[in-house]
């Protein structure tokens, strides 16, 4: 899946906030959907991210 494949709400939530950290971090978020299949799927790898 790639990021246009996200709800819009997962997308706001994401992006947005990690944008307003800093650039580089919304560059791994984008990165990390190309191994996922779903949101569901993206979020939880998210939330593991966020956690190392």
């Amino acid at each position: 899946m790639n990021t246009d494949d996200l709800s819009t709400e997962t997308d706001k939530a994401i992006f947005y906030t990690a944008e307003s950290y800093h650039h580089s971090l919304t560059l791994q978020f984008g990165l990390l959907a190309s191994r996922c299949k779903n949101d569901n799927d993206y979020l939880e790898k998210a939330n593991k991210l966020i956690q190392v």
